[in-house]
């Protein structure tokens, strides 16, 4: 009966210490230096590392002394010669852009640090090869740890795409 209860428990320290590595893979290699600062002023910067059917992986640097876990992301997608292309052609919500909102401890992004996470269910228009995404709103984490911060840490005035001055 004893032995049961000690495999049990090792089961369970195992499982426990397999959970908190995965929960660290997502965070990106520490020694990897920032991206340069997105020129809109976003606390966050955003790099699309891959695209794949409906999917985009994503790489973000947390600029700020907060943990963020809450983003607007606006995103642009070209083809294999750099044309920007459009998104939802033919709907009345046709646009060169595309938006989608997370929040969440999967999208959780500490300070000063490196995250990175998937983002699945976008429109992704055919032909694509490269993307490009902005954060429109970023939200940090609240002091309890579960909840976000009642009004945003950052955040554009618009949903169009801003343009580089």
């Amino acid at each position: 009966m004893r032995s049961a209860a000690l495999r049990s428990a090792v089961l369970a320290l195992s499982l426990a210490l397999l959970a908190a590595a995965a929960a660290c893979g997502k965070d990106a290699a520490p020694s990897k230096p920032p991206p340069e600062a997105p020129y809109t002023g976003a606390p966050v910067a955003v790099i699309v590392d891959k695209l794949e059917k409906d999917t985009a992986s994503l790489s973000l640097y947390n600029f700020s002394d907060k943990k963020v876990a809450g983003y607007w992301l606006l995103f642009r997608y070209y083809d294999k010669d750099g044309k920007l292309l459009r998104v939802k052609v033919g709907t009345p919500f046709e646009s060169d852009h595309d938006f989608m909102t997370l929040t969440g401890n999967k999208f959780l992004c500490k300070p000063k640090a490196w995250c990175s996470f998937e983002v699945d269910h976008l429109e992704i228009p055919e032909g694509a090869v490269r993307g490009e995404s902005l954060v429109r709103t970023v939200r940090a984490v609240a002091a309890d740890g579960f909840h976000m911060e009642d009004e945003p840490l950052w955040e554009l005035d618009s949903m169009e795409w801003p343009e580089k001055k």
